[in-house]
């Protein structure tokens, strides 16, 4: 098992939902790695128009 699937709505921000995977074992440093996931995907996103949806999520 290891990791948690939280769904997250970032509707304060951007209006957009992403997915956050939280290492039970490890979660401070799972949350920094999201946030780090999240922050590219929103980027990616934003310049490529959604093509970048879920890269990085099976790293």
């Amino acid at each position: 098992m290891g990791f948690i699937l939280l769904w997250i709505r970032f509707d304060r921000w951007d209006h957009r939902y992403d997915l956050w995977f939280i290492e039970e074992s490890r979660w401070t440093e799972g949350v920094r790695y999201c946030f780090s996931v999240a922050g590219q995907q929103i980027r990616g996103k934003d310049q490529a128009g959604g093509s970048s949806k879920g890269k990085g999520i099976a790293e």
